[in-house]
């Protein structure tokens, strides 16, 4: 048996049996795990309002050494972001960080880039940041991390991102945009300004998006294209996505050819 102290991010909890709990975690080092919180369900000691949803926590498991879940032996609360749980459109946001995390994670898979994301994320909407524009760039940036960053840098026919092929196209089974004059059907309508702030984000540290701002409209239109090439990569559609367009008043993105 191996014993390992981790920082993580709760992701779900269940009940198990009658006082058990199965977490959902996601760790630096470890990636995604589930871990068994036996006596969590009754314990006023190792576990009380330490194992919710969104809350960062330092985690000590038990590695039984044999294929299964976890062993979560005590937690220690670090950032419980209650304001998240406090306001919907905060709320409806942290759970679609949450699921989208959960659907582009592995088990056992290094995940540094996405747990300081995740992090992050989770910090901007404690704090009080626009929910849409918090989700807009988290959902961007986690397409880097898992390897199918949009192409927003030109045209993928002719090159061009000047406003002579405005407004841009995005055609997710290609993974970037296609200008106006070459569009032939299809696609994810973008702004040029919409497009360079995006490319923006996709090279700033993350310490530093905060200084991005897009219009009302942008976001509106980021939000579709990027819940449209999610849904597409993944192959479904997460309920998250659904969930906060209802209480931001958003329409659902059409589906789009191409």
């Amino acid at each position: 048996m191996a014993y390992s102290d981790l920082r993580a991010v709760i992701l779900a909890v269940a009940e198990s049996g009658e006082a058990d709990l199965a977490v959902t975690f996601l760790a630096a080092q470890t990636g995604k795990g589930v871990g068994l919180a036996r006596g969590a369900k009754k314990s006023r000691r190792r576990f009380l309002n330490r194992l919710e949803p969104f809350s960062l926590v330092d985690l000590f498991v038990l590695d039984p050494g044999r294929p299964g879940w976890l062993r979560i032996e005590d937690a220690e609360l670090v950032t419980p972001f209650l304001a998240l749980r406090q306001h919907p459109e905060r709320y409806g946001a942290a759970c679609l960080l949450v699921e989208l995390t959960r659907a582009w994670t592995r088990t056992e898979d290094e995940a540094a880039g996405v747990f300081a994301l995740l992090v992050w994320g989770l910090a901007r909407l404690d704090a009080g940041q626009s929910p849409v524009h918090t989700v807009t760039l988290f959902a961007l940036r986690l397409l880097d991390l898992v390897g199918y960053r949009p192409q927003l840098a030109g045209c993928l026919r002719c090159g061009d991102l000047t406003s002579r092929g405005s407004p841009f196209w995005f055609h997710p089974w290609d993974g970037g945009i296609v200008c106006s004059v070459c569009r032939a059907g299809g696609g994810d309508r973008l702004t040029l300004a919409t497009v360079k702030l995006l490319a923006q984000a996709q090279r700033l540290p993350l310490a530093k998006l905060d200084r991005l701002h897009l219009s009302e409209a942008g976001e509106r239109e980021a939000l579709a294209f990027l819940e449209h090439y999610h849904r597409t990569l993944l192959d479904r559609e997460l309920p998250a996505w659904q969930g906060l367009r209802q209480l931001l008043g958003v329409a659902a993105p059409r589906t789009a050819a191409g």
